[in-house]
């Protein structure tokens, strides 16, 4: 069976299909002209999502979170849009990846991983620093995760991979400042690890939720991250000892600056918190991308 995205339904308008996706929703509804019930789905894969009909039906042997492989008919009408009338007899549960049913980055994740890999190891010239990154980025607890979570659930970079992409689409425009009078190391570790938190923010069951840990604002386990990783590590004592207990504004203390002042301007009491040449324009980076998320394919 060849799979049929969501985004290709429009062109089988008025035919019959087989395909496979993923069950975003199930209620079950009266009919408002009859004494039965009927079956509404959302249905979903990578590409999108669409609505699906069961007629006269008052049940459903199949939960939010299924995967199903079912034939159908595609309805394409003005007032509805796109519909699914499925065929009951047809559903079956199946098994899968669920990278390949959710919205995804359309960029290749395991290419903007290894980018990020790349910048750390080549240009990043402080060697703790570098190993505090490596610390992060090479550790498989948190690496899984920031290949997976989202920034948000319902704005900028709402899918899988979305802190990637979100993280990329920073290094890119951090790398124009590299031949500027600036401390690149500390431009590029604030984009980096900006939000390093928000692995803890979220849980995949397979849809994205909060997680339990959700209720302390992520910038909170962007400290933590920062601790956790430098007492597991091999670093210079001095830089070691003021990354954890913030003694004096030495590169650990503003590294910790950064990432924890770049989360909103209340934190960061505008103008006299922000008060390195790095982090004003690391904010100015942090912002725009948000907003617009234009810088992608900066290259």
């Amino acid at each position: 069976m060849d799979k049929i995205y969501v985004k290709d339904l429009a062109e089988k308008s008025n035919k019959e299909i087989e395909t496979v996706m993923l069950i975003n929703e199930i209620n079950i509804k009266p009919f408002s002209n009859k004494d039965s019930s009927y079956v509404q789905l959302v249905l979903s894969d990578k590409t999108g999502q669409v609505n699906a009909f069961i007629w006269d039906s008052e049940s459903l042997e199949f939960d939010k979170g299924d995967l199903i492989t079912f034939k159908a008919r595609v309805r394409n009408t003005k007032e509805f849009g796109l519909q699914l009338i499925l065929d009951q007899k047809s559903i079956k549960k199946v098994t899968g990846d669920y990278s390949e049913f959710i919205k995804t980055t359309k960029l290749d994740i395991d290419k903007m991983f290894n980018y990020l890999i790349k910048l750390i190891e080549q240009d990043i010239s402080d060697i703790n620093v570098k190993k505090m990154l490596e610390g992060f980025y090479k550790n498989s607890n948190y690496s899984n995760m920031i290949k997976k979570v989202p920034v948000t659930l319902l704005y900028n970079h709402n899918f899988l991979g979305g802190l990637l992409e979100y993280t990329y689409s920073l290094t890119k425009v951090i790398g124009q400042f590299k031949e500027f009078n600036i401390d690149y190391d500390l431009l590029l570790s604030g984009a980096l690890l900006f939000k390093s938190g928000k692995v803890f923010e979220f849980s995949q069951s397979p849809f994205f939720e909060l997680s339990k840990e959700a209720i302390v604002p992520y910038y909170i386990y962007n400290y933590r991250i920062l601790n956790d990783i430098s007492k597991g590590l091999e670093l210079d004592i001095t830089f070691k000892n003021k990354l954890i207990n913030i003694i004096t504004s030495t590169k650990a203390r503003f590294i910790e600056h950064i990432i924890l002042t770049q989360m909103d301007y209340s934190l960061a009491n505008i103008s006299s918190f922000i008060n390195t040449f790095e982090s004003l324009k690391g904010n100015n980076v942090w912002e725009l991308d948000k907003k617009k998320n234009t810088f992608l394919f900066f290259d």
